[in-house]
């Protein structure tokens, strides 16, 4: 007892940043579980190719990627909600070529219910209504990166980031998610949401 009296000031220097700390965690988890977000219910239509036009709201470019040198004789781009094939015209200044026989992009469809990803050809995903909103009508977005250290962040942040993991996100959700991307795609590939 005598011991414990000599060092109450050491216990409680001690027992404040883990009681804050405690609180802390407190704030920030607690309302994720007492209040939870519900999961996505939106699938959304994403391609691999350089003949893609991103919308600008979806955070992508607003033209096919030049750094091939290669214009490609179609472009792929949503127009008035669909997925539409689009005679590119003619070579602009600065390319170096047309090629001669046009790869169409791989498109596929990733259902948020089963987290599977379904290939579709053109035909299939030109059908489908679509929406290019960064944000799906049910409040989620496609992010790309990981700036999350653990389990505890913010308070074990280890400050890496990985740019290949790609997430479904909506205020406290945040779920990963596995796309059929090529390893270490850094070009954008969300396309839209298929609207119900």
């Amino acid at each position: 007892m005598n011991k414990l009296k000599e060092n109450i000031t050491l216990i409680i220097g001690l027992a404040i940043p883990v009681l804050m700390m405690l609180i802390i965690m407190a704030v920030v988890y607690v309302p994720a579980w007492l209040h939870p977000t519900p999961p996505p219910t939106q699938d959304f239509v994403y391609g691999v190719g350089d003949n893609i036009v991103f919308t600008p709201s979806t955070g992508g470019m607003s033209y096919p990627y030049p750094y091939k040198g290669v214009w490609s004789k179609y472009h792929y781009q949503v127009i008035a909600g669909k997925l539409t094939k689009v005679d590119a015209g003619p070579l602009p200044e600065g390319y170096e070529k047309m090629p001669t026989i046009d790869q169409e992009p791989k498109f596929y469809v990733y259902h948020v219910v089963t987290k599977q990803s379904e290939p579709l050809t053109f035909a299939e995903a030109s059908v489908l209504t679509l929406d290019t909103s960064a944000r799906s009508s049910d409040g989620f977005t496609v992010v790309r990166g990981s700036t999350r250290g653990g389990q505890f962040f913010p308070f074990f942040y280890d400050g890496r980031s990985d740019y290949n993991k790609i997430h479904l996100q909506k205020q406290n959700y945040n779920e990963d998610i596995t796309l059929n991307l090529p390893e270490s795609y850094y070009q954008d590939f969300f396309i839209a949401w298929v609207t119900k």
